[in-house]
């Protein structure tokens, strides 16, 4: 099982309650033979770039540079990549991932 975990742009205040990632989508491979590979696709929608806003009493969008990590838990992390919503920027189809380094700081990120 292979899952993915966002994180919020950190210059937003509005978030300092949220938790640094949280868990988005997880994903199942089928029972691979040694050397097979599969192909995964995480897609994340609008709802998960937004916040739950309780003096309005609803979801509200965040904008700014999200973090990813995909991994088999959220202590190994073994691919992470970054991706902005900015207003002004045009829409990705694709984040580009490499090897984790200690962006997302998580104490046991796999950077092998």
């Amino acid at each position: 099982m292979w899952i993915l975990r966002a994180g919020y742009p950190s210059t937003i205040p509005e978030i300092a309650e949220e938790p640094e990632t949280q868990l988005r989508r997880f994903l199942r491979t089928r029972e691979l033979q040694p050397g097979e590979a599969q192909t995964l696709i995480f897609k994340l929608g609008a709802r998960d770039e937004m916040i739950w806003d309780p003096s309005m009493r609803s979801w509200t969008m965040v904008y700014g540079e999200f973090t990813v990590g995909i991994g088999h838990s959220s202590r190994e992390l073994r691919l992470c990549g970054a991706f902005n919503n900015e207003r002004a920027v045009v829409k990705t189809d694709a984040v580009p991932l490499a090897h984790c380094n200690t962006r997302l700081r998580l104490p046991s990120a796999d950077v092998a």
